[in-house]
This record gives structure tokens, sequence and C-alpha cells, in this order.
């Protein structure tokens, strides 16, 4: 024996809809002549809080739905959109649905796969979608390859020694000179004094300097640096890892490098040995803290 089941989300303030949709997926399963042989079961129910859910299955009605399905049994849905936050989300939920042998059907698109032009229907429903999303992933690539060759941002972090200015198509990168600064002493660490990237990490950590990852949910990005003396922001610091130093030294030593290795030809890209020794001067009369009163 199959069963006949209804799916409807209720959008907030819209709750007069819910029996006008249960009316009407009880109408077509009245009439529907491959409902005969059919017994209705039941109705599961989403409300607006699911909205933000990406996936079908994500859902708290849904996911148990989707359990409770066995190929040959009816999904009858008012509406595609109601499955998904995008039209688009909705048809894929339905077309796998229906490859696990599940009959859909979409009422708004008049399409029900217990039929051969219904299965067509859907897939080429499910080819436009696809096709409507590879071409907006191809357009996305090409304005990112674009601004990475001007060396321009392309989301909320900036390189190793830049800055981000701006919002928008009005932003940029700018060098960073503090941060500059500060890798200038590291490399005055390494390269002059001979210390390793561990005897760094454990020198900066008796020092008391604290790496502050404004990104918490992305750890492998920095942000800025400070003292735990000083005047500490909002977000939670961390000590520093001698992976982070080596990767912000080979930073200085490639020019500050952006995007695919790209360099901007600005003031204080270069970063020889005797520019070290100066900005390592320049942070002693800051006094930031190095190795020379050891």
């Amino acid at each position: 024996m199959n069963y006949a089941f209804g799916y409807i989300r209720i959008d907030k303030g819209h709750d007069g809809k819910q029996q006008a949709q249960f009316a009407a997926i009880r109408a077509y399963y009245d009439s529907h002549p491959m409902m005969q042989d059919v017994e209705w079961s039941d109705f599961y129910t989403d409300f607006d809080e699911s909205y933000s859910l990406p996936a079908f299955n994500q859902r708290p009605a849904a996911s148990k739905l989707i359990e409770t399905l066995r190929p040959g049994d009816h999904l009858i849905v008012p509406s595609t959109a109601q499955a998904s936050r995008s039209l688009g989300g909705g048809i894929i939920a339905m077309a796998r649905l229906a490859d696990a042998g599940i009959k859909v059907h979409l009422l708004d698109w008049r399409v029900d796969t217990t039929t051969a032009i219904g299965v067509y229907s859907l897939k080429a429903l499910l080819s436009l979608v696809q096709y409507g999303r590879r071409t907006t992933s191809e357009r996305t690539h090409y304005a990112l390859s674009a601004k990475h060759a001007k060396g321009l941002p392309t989301n909320g972090f900036a390189p190793v020694g830049w800055r981000k200015v701006g919002t928008g198509r009005d932003s940029r990168f700018v060098p960073d000179c503090t941060e500059r600064q500060f890798i200038a002493w590291l490399r005055e660490l390494n390269e002059i004094q001979g210390l390793s990237y561990e005897k760094i990490r454990v020198y900066c950590r008796d020092l008391g300097i604290l790496y502050v990852n404004r990104r918490a949910w992305d750890k492998h990005r920095r942000e800025c640096w400070t003292l735990r003396t000083g005047k500490l922001n909002a977000y939670q610091p961390d000590e520093l890892t001698a992976g982070q130093i080596g990767q912000y030294i080979r930073a200085a030593r490639k020019g500050f490098p952006l995007h695919n290795g790209k360099t901007l030809d600005v003031p204080g890209q270069d970063t020889p040995l005797e520019v070290v020794v100066n900005l390592a001067n320049e942070m002693r009369a800051r006094q930031l803290p190095n190795t020379s009163a050891n």
C-alpha cells in the first residue's frame, strides 16, 4: 500500500493561507486518477522559522517526512518555493525525491511524476536551474579573476602586510605599515639574530604579544597585533604560532604579494635586510619589544 502526503510551509503573517493550501492539496488528491489506490496519510507543516534553513531535509517537519516516505509514495506540494529559500533549490529537492522513487506533485508547475511527461518536465526544470547556477558561477569567476588581476579585494580579508580601505567597488588595498614593521622585527629576530620560528614564538609569548583574530570562524586569517598590556578590541586574542610567524616572514621576503603572487608598486613594498634593520630601529623608538634589551 502506497500513501500520499502533503507538505506546507507557513509564512509568518500568512496563517490564513494554511487552510486554503490544505484544501488545495486534498482537492488534488481526491480528483487525481492515480490516487484511487493510494491511501491518504497526513500533512507535514513547517513554519516561518524554518525559512532560514537552506536545505529541504534540514527543516524539522520536512526531515521527518523524508524519513517516512517510501518508494511509490506520493508527495503533494502546493508551491515549489516552499521547499527551499529559492525556486531552484526547491526543484532540486523535489528532483532528488523523484530519483528515490517518490511520486512528486508540484501544483504550481503542474508537474506530476506519475507520468512520463511529468518526469520529463521536472528534469527539464532541473536542467534550467543547473544551467542558471552554472552561468552565475562563471560570471562570478570572471569578476573575481578581473579583481585578482588588478589586485583588488574580493572578500573581507586583506593579505599579510596590507589592509583594506573603502567599501564595495571603491575598496582597495593599502600597505599596513604597522603590521609590516612588526613583521620586520620578526625578520630581524630570524635573519639577524638567528632565532628559529619556535624560539620567536616562545619569545613573543613571554613578551605578551598576542594574535587577535577578528574572524573567529576563520582561524587562518590574521587581522592585527596588540600587546597584552595594550588596548584590546572586542575580539578574543590568542598566542602566536610558529606557523603564523613563518607565514609572515615568507610574505615579507616576497614583497608582500597580493592575489596569485601579484605585488603593487607602492612605497614600503621591498624589504631588503637594511630596510629590516631600519624598521626594527623605528619599532624600538615606538617602545615595541625586541631582543636588543636582553
